[in-house]
């Protein structure tokens, strides 16, 4: 049988690799295949997949133990994410899908979890667990085949880093797909990994120490290897077979071709293959060789040729193909029928036609690239058109202009509104689908270049919108995705800093639009990325590394602000609200506090709860000014209001913080912040004695979260809902709402959750034993409640300790536990107990009393240590040792400020605003 022609040649590059993936033994080796655009990378890899068996390289084969994954290009919009990535490998690499069983559970679980409202470290675990079962996995794959993973592309992986990540010098977080990437190739077993792309030391200076570092980590395996290839033009012998080949392809070439003309094509194109693909397209076309020659008639360098060649190109196509062409190079996203249909409307279906012929051309790729059905879980291969790399800069120079693309960029936006809104209507209809803003994330991420173009400004602050939502909501992979996009946009409108042919990424369409429109991007960008990250580090639970961020990068935002007040105030008034919240988390209180009032003066009478209310009122600041200002207002009172609550006892000064925050947050439609404010304020009310505003607020948080659909957030109103029934003497109701949320807790495995069910219920049962003479409990009873609330609160202690790590917590369960066994201590009492058995109750509670009293000197929690000092007294009382407890109390009326001791003939003084 006659082997099928393939439009390339072999490379002698190709034929190491290929006996490589052949050799069946046990080595781990990694090919970083780097080279200028259209020199040949992608057709190096599908030339190595079709000796495999793959029809076209592009699709996974298996051919004996060899596992082929096809080519995935971190371009393509199915493949720019960790998920696609790992959805495309389990489908290439394990049929039955058996290897990644622990995978997928885990996937599920942090999908439920993330869908719930969980954030924090537990979720941020679940997520490196995750990653983990996929690597895994891919070890289990790799003891039964020998697996060779393509990554095309590749160097959009640092295109996509953000000036933070530059900056500071962090490139592992494996959130990323770089991070991703560098992570699974640490991991692997064994195989071959190919990596496609263009110029990317970052990149590889941080896959070289990974490796390094995984090496020291393999015992009994084989040492990954990492071989790094320079992709060259082509040489004389490869020149010949090039030529040999497209004649053989293209048999018209025989009779146009002469060797004076493959001699001035050879030396005029340097030997690159793409730009020897366009010169004999265009002399197909036009039939005369007299027009290349003119084309290649310069002397300028390789850059104009590429210019020169693409007009001459152009110009020799019908007016359909033309503006095929134009879109193509319009769509960096892809180019598919139903986006053709609404660029053009009434020649769609003959362009479409005209757009399946020029499948074959060199420079033209297509993918099945998977996507969504609307309203279902369903994923299905959309045939999509993709113009070659090296192809997108050439025609952004030659066949487009800005204010075309300005408008066609439009039309290209408001076609993915369309589809995000039906996303929308169609996941809200969805069984068992999502009630809160969900539409399918491909959609967004896709829209976003388009966006940038139409309009840098709009698309900008819709980005900022996005991507909090995609922060604060714990989803991940999107979040990373929107970031890659815009690093991306900011890259291709960057001054060109490459003057090797091949290498830049930089366009001059973009350049040209951000310097008309929003040349303060890169600026803007600089401050919010560092926002961003803050914002994804405390969300996950790393405030270290949020810390580091913000500590680091604090003189820089205020340099932003020195240097444009007007334009920098709110970016700058976000950034240290963030800021703020990470130090409040690392318990240095007095230091957030300090930093939550730099964010009221930043933000001064431009941005107070008024100024945005009359805004809003009069329609005077955009729909982003409004979300943006009440977001940063809302929340920077939230948090005053908790700190002033949870670490200072100041709870009416909390209330009217909590108010402000509400009402931001109403004006802002934050609903989810609304509705923590609401039950934060709810809690506070209880300590103040007003039950019904309590109970009414923190019902109304839980209606708002259960309309979100928030599973997890839920049982944490339900939580605090529990808790101020149990203030106010409803025991029976407030055991069964945390038995409710607690049951709940434990669906979604998260400790933090079951932790404060736990502390909950614990305190219920304890209560319960302490009232058994108001409600007539029998004392059999009342110990068997202690028995109830020491099992609960002994596994609080642990998962606030140790677990979780979350001090205030732990002050307070410890604090429970101890005044489970000063109930425990008086019922032995009464009940005639033996002394020994007393002695234990008091001892025990003794200790926990003094853990709770240590923990909370030590971070501070003054109003939590005074509390804790005066439980311990009354257990002193109880046991008779009224020279200790008076000590005690002694200490505590010394440590509490004159303004707030009731003075004789004077009574209680009024106290300051500030102070209450």
């Amino acid at each position: 049988m006659n082997e099928v022609l393939r439009p390339w040649i072999r490379r002698k590059i190709a034929d190491e690799i290929y006996s490589k993936v052949i050799t069946y033994d046990d080595s781990a080796v990694v090919y970083a295949v780097q080279a200028p655009a259209g020199m040949g990378k992608t057709v190096l890899a599908r030339d190595i997949g079709t000796r495999l068996g793959s029809a076209t390289g592009y699709e996974p084969v298996r051919q004996r133990k060899i596992a082929w994954s096809g080519i995935l290009d971190i371009y393509d919009p199915d493949t720019n994410s960790n998920r696609g990535i790992e959805r495309r490998l389990i489908q290439a690499l394990s049929p039955d899908g058996s290897e990644f069983e622990t995978y997928q559970a885990a996937r599920e679980l942090y999908d439920a979890w993330f869908k719930g409202g969980i954030v924090g470290a537990g979720l941020e675990e679940q997520r490196r667990k995750v990653e983990t079962a996929f690597a895994e996995g891919l070890q289990e794959v790799s003891k039964r085949s020998r697996p060779v993973l393509v990554f095309d592309t590749t160097e959009r992986l640092e295109s996509a880093s953000d000036p933070t990540q530059r900056e500071l010098g962090f490139f592992d977080d494996t959130a990323s797909v770089m991070g991703w990437l560098i992570f699974q190739i640490g991991q692997l077993r064994s195989g071959v990994v190919l990596l496609l792309g263009r110029r990317a030391e970052r990149f590889y200076q941080a896959l070289e120490r990974a490796i390094e570092q995984a090496n020291r980590d393999r015992p009994g395996l084989a040492p990954i290897e990492l071989r790094r290839v320079d992709l060259t033009a082509l040489d004389a012998g490869e020149l010949r077979a090039f030529f040999a080949n497209r004649m053989e392809l293209y048999p018209d070439l025989t009779k146009l071709l002469d060797d004076s003309l493959m001699d001035l094509l050879s030396r005029r194109t340097e030997g690159h293959p793409l730009l020897l693909d366009l010169a004999l397209q265009a002399l197909l076309e036009t039939a005369d060789p007299a027009y290349v020659r003119q084309a290649l008639a310069g002397k300028d360098g390789v850059r104009a040729l590429e210019r020169a060649l693409v007009e001459a190109y152009m110009n020799s196509l019908d007016t359909d193909r033309q503006a095929l062409l134009r879109y193509l190079a319009l769509a960096r996203n892809g180019l598919f029928a139903d986006l053709l249909r609404a660029l053009e409307p009434q020649r769609a279906d003959r362009l479409i036609e005209r757009l399946v012929e020029m499948e074959s051309l060199p420079f033209i790729k297509v993918r099945n690239v998977s996507v969504a059905v609307p309203g279902s879980e369903e994923r299905v291969g959309r045939r999509t058109y993709f113009l070659h790399d090296a192809m997108y800069t050439i025609c952004d120079e030659v066949l487009l202009r800005p204010h075309q693309v300005v408008q066609d960029s439009e039309r290209i936006v408001a076609w993915y509104e369309r589809r995000i809104r039906a996303s929308e209507r169609e996941e809200r209809r969805r069984p068992g689908g999502a009630r809160r803003f969900a539409p399918d994330p491909d959609l967004l991420v896709e829209s976003l270049f388009y966006r940038m173009r139409a309009d840098p400004v709009t698309g900008y602050q819709w980005y900022l919108q996005q991507a909090d939502r995609a922060i604060r909501s714990a989803e991940t992979g999107l979040d990373m995705r929107l970031r890659d996009a815009m690093a991306l946009f900011l890259v291709s409108a960057s001054p060109e800093d490459e003057v090797e042919p091949g290498q830049s990424l930089s366009s001059p369409i973009d350049r040209a639009n951000v310097e008309a429109l929003m040349p303060e991007l890169f600026d803007d960008f600089r401050l919010d990325s560092a926002t961003l990250w803050i914002k994804r580090y405390t969300i996950r639970g790393k405030l270290d590394l949020a810390e580091r961020i913000g500590r680091e990068v604090h003189p820089l935002a205020e340099e932003a602000l020195r240097q444009d007040p007007e334009r920098y105030r709110l970016p700058l008034a976000e950034f240290l609200l963030w800021y703020g919240q990470t130090v409040m988390y690392g318990y240095n209180i007095e230091e957030a506090l300090k930093i939550y009032h730099q964010v009221l003066d930043t933000l001064g009478a431009a941005y107070s709860e008024e100024a945005i209310e009359e805004a809003r009122r009069t329609g005077r600041w955009s729909d982003f000014a409004l979300w943006r200002s009440g977001l940063v207002l809302g929340r920077t009172y939230n948090n005053m209001g908790y700190t002033h609550w949870m670490y200072q006892g100041q709870y009416s000064h909390a209330v009217r913080e909590f108010q402000q925050a509400t009402r931001l947050f109403r004006t802002a439609d934050l609903d989810e912040e609304r509705a923590n404010s609401s039950d934060n304020m709810g809690r506070v009310y209880a300590l103040l004695g007003r039950e019904f505003q309590a109970t009414q607020l923190i019902r109304n948080g839980l209606e708002m979260r259960k309309a979100l659909g928030l599973t997890y957030r839920e049982a944490l109103s339900a939580n605090s809902l529990a808790l101020v029934l149990l203030r106010f003497g409803q025991f029976e109701l407030a055991l069964r709402v945390i038995e409710d949320a607690l049951t709940r807790f434990r669906l979604t495995g998260v400790e933090r959750g079951i932790g404060l069910g736990l502390l909950t219920r614990g305190m219920v049962y304890r209560s319960l034993a302490e009232m058994w003479r108001e409600m007539d409990i029998p004392l059999s009873e009342a110990l068997r409640y202690t028995d109830l609330a020491e099992t609960d609160l002994r596994d609080a202690v642990r998962i606030f300790s140790i677990s979780v790590k979350e001090p205030v917590r732990e002050v307070q369960a410890h604090n429970e536990m101890a005044c489970c066994y000063r109930a425990r201590y008086l019922l032995l009492a009464h009940s005639n107990a033996a002394e020994a058995e007393r002695g234990m109750a008091f001892a025990q509670g003794r200790l926990h009393f003094r853990q709770a009293i240590e923990t909370a000197k030590r971070y501070g929690y003054i109003v939590d240590e005074l509390d804790s000092l005066q439980d311990m007294a009354v257990l002193l009382v109880r046991a008779g040792r009224y020279d200790d407890a008076e000590r005690y109390l002694k200490e505590i009326r010394e440590r509490i400020p004159d303004s707030y001791k009731i003075q004789p003939g004077r009574g209680l003084v009024e106290l300051e605003e500030a102070e209450r």
